[in-house]
C-alpha cells in the first residue's frame, strides 16, 4: 500500500497491490471516509491493471510527486506470485503509470528476468532523486535466510532498470521482513526484521540502523 494522492475534499487516497480480495482484483484504490469517527468505513475502487494476477508480498513505491493533478509512477518490485498450485519467488518489476481522476486509468509495463527483483519480504524506498528507489535486503529463497542485494531502481531517459551495489557499499545489516523510513537528509532509518529463522528472537532483534546512499557524504 501506498499514498496515491489527496481528493478535492482534502481527503487521502492509496494504493492497495496484491493479496486476496473478495473480488479477486490486484490493484484498488481506496479513498479515506470524511465519517471515519462515526465508523463509516471509505470505499474501495477497482483498477483494471493486466499482469499482475497472483501477486504477494511485492512492494509498492512511489517515483514521482504526488500532485493531484498530474501523472504519477509507481514501480512494484518482486514478492511471491502463486499459479499451478506452488508458489515462486518473481524475478519480475512493474512500473504502474497512473493518470490522475476520479477513476484513475493505470497502465503497466513489465521488467522481466530482474536479478535485484527476485526477492520478498523487501523494503523498496524512494529517495530525494525523482524516479530512483533503493531496494534493501528480503528473502530470496524459502530457506529463510535474508540474503537480497542492495539495488537501486532508476528511471533514465524513459528506461527503466536496476543497478546493483558493489560490494562494500551496503554498509547495514541485511535482513528480511524490516521496515524503512526516509530521513530529512536522504538516508534510511531500517527498523525490525530478522537475518534468519534462527534470528526471530535475541540481542540482533529489533535492530535501528542508519542507510546511506553511496552519494551521501555523512563525514
Amino acid at each position: 500500500v501506498t499514498k496515491l494522492d489527496d481528493t478535492t475534499d482534502g481527503l487521502s487516497r492509496y494504493l492497495f497491490l496484491g493479496g486476496t480480495s473478495d473480488t479477486g482484483n490486484l490493484l484498488e484504490v481506496y479513498t479515506q471516509s470524511s465519517r471515519q469517527k462515526e465508523g463509516v468505513s471509505g470505499p474501495f475502487v477497482n483498477l483494471d491493471a493486466p499482469g499482475l494476477a497472483g501477486l504477494y508480498f511485492s512492494s509498492l513505491t512511489p517515483l514521482t510527486p504526488l500532485t493531484p493533478t498530474a501523472q504519477k509512477k509507481f514501480v512494484a518490485i518482486g514478492g511471491v506470485t502463486y499459479g499451478g498450485g506452488k508458489y515462486t519467488v518473481s524475478d519480475k518489476a512493474f512500473v504502474l503509470t497512473v493518470e490522475p481522476g476520479e477513476q484513475p486509468k493505470v497502465t503497466v509495463s513489465a521488467i522481466e528476468n530482474a536479478a535485484c527483483a527476485g526477492r520478498f519480504f523487501h523494503t523498496a524506498s524512494p529517495t530525494f532523486i525523482p524516479g530512483k528507489a533503493v531496494v534493501l535486503g528480503g528473502f530470496t529463497d524459502y530457506q529463510g535466510n535474508a540474503g537480497g542485494q542492495t539495488c537501486m531502481f532508476g528511471i533514465n531517459d524513459g528506461k527503466a532498470g536496476f543497478t546493483q551495489l558493489a560490494a562494500g557499499q551496503e554498509h547495514f545489516i541485511s535482513r528480511a521482513g524490516h521496515s524503512t523510513q526516509l530521513l530529512d537528509d536522504d538516508t534510511l532509518l531500517i527498523a525490525g526484521g530478522m537475518i534468519s529463522k534462527d534470528t526471530l528472537s535475541g540481542d540482533k532483534a529489533g535492530m535501528l540502523e542508519i542507510y546511506a546512499h553511496p552519494w551521501i557524504d555523512l563525514r
